[in-house]
């Protein structure tokens, strides 16, 4: 179905975001090839593909050019002794998908349940959480090459996966993911073990529960992702947004170490993301939250018609009256006051932006808009975590 009168703000989460020259929705992975068949130029400047828009901010001018939707699609397992074997369109829900795989005790994304998107994101982001990556369970991406409008698969050795990367936000920007075929052992070969996630493991503490439950454990992933209002709900205005916008940085170790002091300075419980297993290189993942904490930002801190979320540090939040401009502002100003608190640019945006947008005018932000203390108290997931590296 074609229409002319969609915006970007009817079509993302963080409902901002201009008009769109052309728009197209489509069901499944068919009928996106049959779709892209048709159009003369496919093209990254005139053709965009969109799934559920959940990690999308659009400028306020829009897409001139065709934006195609995928929404829908067919989930094709293959069950092996061990192991089942699942070839997705990339237009099916997320969320959806890992009830199906909860419901046929597959183990390896129960604790991704809850994040908003389409499977054809997930091997673009790798997304990941509570210790969970699609990267690990992923074998191979199905792909159509827009320069040679060619379908290939290619293998999960050819994405190169890092954390919340891979190469299709780098060098592959001219393929578009149509399946994602993923490989899952079964929970009665391959018992999960208990997450230890300082609020997953919390969840159970209070809740009960058996930790090991793929069900039990997907619950306890949708109670903590509420509680920050990171579930896609219509009725909770804090998740008009897209989710994480900075990404943990991966900083060198020595750094690391220096900003554990500098939080502890200020009274700032220090987390340190899987410290000691993810170091490489000399590098080690840290928390984005405490990073603003330390720079002087608290939940609920608001410019104009754009917060800090109340319940997720990292999360920016559109209110009423947004614009994109006003996001993309709120977020440079935010990533240089921490850069400049820090002493190193360590912050990156995790959202893919999409049209034209001015520079921020950093000069004249503070003078622009108006400045509103957030002065709710600090949300419990973010107290009392793990201590610094040793």
């Amino acid at each position: 179905m074609g229409r002319a009168d969609m915006t970007f703000a009817d079509l993302t989460t963080l409902r901002v975001g201009g008009g769109i020259g052309h728009f197209l929705d489509v069901t499944d992975t068919d009928s996106l090839l049959e779709t892209l068949a048709t159009i003369d130029d496919v093209s990254t400047e005139t053709l965009f593909i969109l799934g559920r828009g959940s990690n999308i901010i659009a400028s306020d001018t829009g897409w001139p050019g065709t934006v195609v939707r995928l929404d829908g699609g067919a989930i094709n397992p293959h069950v092996e002794s061990d192991r089942t074997v699942y070839t997705v369109d990339a237009g099916v829900d997320w969320d959806q998908f890992v009830q199906r795989t909860i419901a046929d005790r597959t183990v390896g994304i129960e604790l991704l349940s809850g994040i908003p998107g389409r499977v054809g994101a997930a091997p673009i982001q790798n997304i990941a959480a509570y210790g969970q990556q699609v990267a690990d369970v992923i074998t191979a991406v199905e792909t159509f090459d827009r320069t040679h409008r060619s379908v290939e698969w290619v293998t999960k050795a050819e994405c190169a996966f890092g954390f919340r990367t891979s190469r299709f936000k780098h060098d592959w920007h001219d393929r578009i993911v149509t399946r994602v075929r993923f490989e899952l052992p079964h929970a009665s070969q391959q018992p999960p073990t208990p997450s230890t996630y300082v609020d997953v493991e919390r969840h159970f503490a209070t809740h009960g529960g058996d930790p090991t439950d793929l069900a039990a454990r997907r619950a306890a992933v949708l109670a903590a992702r509420g509680a920050k209002s990171m579930l896609d709900l219509a009725d909770d205005p804090l998740t008009h947004s897209v989710g994480s916008f900075f990404v943990n940085p991966v900083v060198p170790v020595a750094l690391a170490h220096e900003l554990g002091e500098l939080f502890q300075v200020r009274h700032l419980s220090v987390q340190y993301l899987e410290a000691e297993a993810d170091r490489r290189d000399g590098m080690v993942r840290v928390p984005g939250a405490l990073v603003l904490r330390y720079a002087g930002f608290h939940p609920g801190d608001r410019w104009g018609n754009v917060q800090l979320s109340d319940r997720h540090l990292l999360a920016i939040v559109a209110r009423p009256g947004a614009t994109a401009t006003d996001v993309w502002r709120v977020g440079h100003h935010v990533k240089t006051r921490v850069a400049d608190t820090v002493g190193s640019d360590v912050l990156q945006f995790e959202p893919r932006f999409i049209g034209i947008f001015d520079d921020p005018r950093l000069d004249r932000f503070e003078s622009e808009y108006a400045f509103t203390r957030g002065d709710g108290p600090e949300p419990s997931w973010l107290t009392g975590y793990r201590t610094k590296p040793t």
